[in-house]
């Protein structure tokens, strides 16, 4: 686990999930809205969950930099 990093749009499903199954997680929040509003869950539930990431990219073209700095 300590290896791996898990990407996702899902604050509570991806970013909580992955950090408690002791893997980095990096929020892609360029669809974070949008999946908040799909699953029914408040923004603010979301952003809330979303700030325990270890990484936030607004692109997937910011993904490489943002693992690599993972380190």
């Amino acid at each position: 686990p300590q290896e791996a990093v898990h990407v996702g749009d899902h604050a509570l499903y991806d970013v909580k999930t992955a950090k408690e199954a002791g893997l980095s997680a990096v929020w892609f929040v360029a669809q974070a809205r949008r999946t908040a509003h799909l699953h029914s869950m408040p923004w603010e539930e979301q952003a809330k969950e979303g700030a325990g990431a270890d990484a936030v990219v607004n692109s997937m073209d910011d993904l490489p930099e943002a693992i690599e700095a993972l380190g």
